[in-house]
């Protein structure tokens, strides 16, 4: 897996999740951003739906970058991701590298 420094032309942000807890004791899922990286991002075709009220659309993308942990720590649990002002929900995040160094996310819009 060769990544040319080049090809990382877009600035992604990536959010973790936190947990806060109201006055009632219910969670509140909040996002604090985990990092902002250099990425290669390409958009992938994706079908649109019908529902209820209409044609939704959807982008999803697919991000090549290198991962803020190296070793054995892989990104778990929900992740979103903003690039171009538009928020994503990472569907998948895959090392592309044995040691973990690059990964691969693929995200599509909030609903």
């Amino acid at each position: 897996m060769t990544v040319r420094i080049g090809e990382l032309s877009h600035r992604v942000t990536i959010s973790e999740p936190g947990g806060a807890v109201d006055a009632m004791g219910q969670e509140i899922l909040t996002f604090g951003n985990m990092g902002t990286r250099w990425a290669k991002v390409d958009e992938v075709a994706v079908p649109e739906e019908q529902v209820y009220d209409g044609t939704k659309a959807k982008r999803r993308i697919v991000v090549t970058m290198r991962s803020p942990y190296v070793g054995s720590k892989l990104w778990g649990g929900k992740l979103r991701l903003t690039w171009n002002d538009t928020t994503f929900d990472v569907l998948s995040v895959r090392a592309l590298t044995s040691n973990q160094t690059w990964v691969e996310l693929v995200a599509e819009t909030l609903e």
